[in-house]
């Protein structure tokens, strides 16, 4: 039958002087507590909650203690299905540890130490102070870290070979002293190799270098002039212009790189904390 409060209290408590109490047909809720398993755990300093349908069917908070240290949500039997909360504001200031997948839809500031054990989804902003650790993943934050200061920086993927199943391909970065960007390309039978229009913002001009490789005969090739948008190629025979070519240019639009300095890690670093290594 569907619950009413006038057939069967929802809440109990401490009811007996006897000590402990116990679910029985003198308990001043009526009848109904003896169709409710015993609880051996529920104390006299205890207060629970009971919401029941039938004794099939119902579910209860139980408090331990007066000033519960323990809080129990449960049913009869497996989990409670579906428990929804229509919050405005929830503020939780302590640990959380969550057994199972979390669907959060909102914004979740959480003040202590949060451990997961299961997925998480979150639509919306997420503001913790303290340490996060996913079962499985580890500490993220450690981890994210260490990524930003590896001593090299790679890709790593299945070989794209078909013949070498089973086996890995890793490339690591091309690196300098320098914060450089480059730009390749062919040249022929013309003379011009136009640059990126934004690299008028992003490079400076003077910093711009010039690679050519000749194809298929010798040409004796050379850098005419260079400005912002175009560099123009000379063959000294005025003959065709056939090749490959690479371009080369220190950014602007950053700090200039600090090669060498003292210190102890990458937080010693004295320039532009781009990575926040020492925290915003």
């Amino acid at each position: 039958m569907p619950f009413t409060s006038q057939n069967y209290g929802t809440f109990t408590g401490p009811q007996s002087t006897l000590g402990d109490f116990i679910y029985d047909t003198t308990a001043l809720e009526g009848s109904w507590p003896s169709e409710i398993p015993v609880d051996t755990s529920f104390k006299l300093t205890d207060i629970a909650a009971i919401f029941f349908q039938n004794e099939f069917n119902y579910s209860g908070m139980h408090l331990y203690g007066v000033v519960p240290d323990f809080v129990v949500m449960e049913r009869n039997t497996g989990f409670i299905p579906t428990f929804m909360a229509n919050i405005a504001n929830t503020i939780h200031n302590g640990n959380v540890i969550v057994n199972g997948a979390t669907v959060l839809n909102g914004s979740c500031v959480i003040n202590g130490l949060t451990n997961v054990n299961g997925v998480i989804i979150h639509n919306g902003n997420s503001v913790i102070n303290g340490q996060v650790t996913l079962t499985g993943v580890g500490d993220v934050a450690s981890a994210i870290n260490l990524a930003k200061t590896l001593p090299v920086k790679s890709f790593d993927i299945d070989h794209p070979t078909p013949s070498k199943k089973g086996w890995r391909l890793r490339y690591v970065c091309l690196e300098g002293p320098e914060t450089g960007v480059y730009f390749r390309g062919k040249l022929n039978n013309e003379n011009k190799i136009e640059l990126p229009y934004y690299w008028r913002n992003l490079v400076h001009q003077d910093t711009i270098t010039v690679n050519l490789t000749p194809i298929g005969n010798y040409q004796e090739l050379f850098v005419e002039s260079i400005s912002n948008d175009e560099i123009l190629i000379r063959n000294r025979e005025d003959g065709e212009i056939n090749c490959h070519f690479t371009v080369f240019a220190e950014r602007k639009d950053v700090e200039k790189l600090i090669v060498e300095y003292e210190g102890k890690s990458a937080k010693d670093y004295p320039g532009k904390d781009y990575l926040q290594l020492r925290g915003k």
